[in-house]
């Protein structure tokens, strides 16, 4: 980011343009990181997919291996 710092000592005819060239960086910045945001908002959503889909892997691993524990011991 290019910010110009407004001195003491800038001419008031240089400050509208040193502003809004201010403005204009701000704003692309804030626009950068919205979506930077966006893209590790997604990866969060993939990573909890991610997840849960192995967790219910696990568990489904787990009743199995249960029922076929349960089913042994009564015979």
């Amino acid at each position: 980011m290019n910010l110009t710092k407004i001195e003491n000592t800038t001419p008031i005819r240089e400050f509208p343009d040193i502003y809004n060239g201010n403005i204009g960086e701000l704003v692309s910045e804030i626009n950068r990181l919205n979506q930077q945001l966006s893209q590790k908002d997604s990866e969060i959503e993939t990573l909890k997919q991610q997840f849960n889909n192995a967790l219910g892997k696990i568990r489904a691993e787990y009743l199995a291996m249960f029922e076929q524990l349960k089913n042994e011991n009564s015979d």
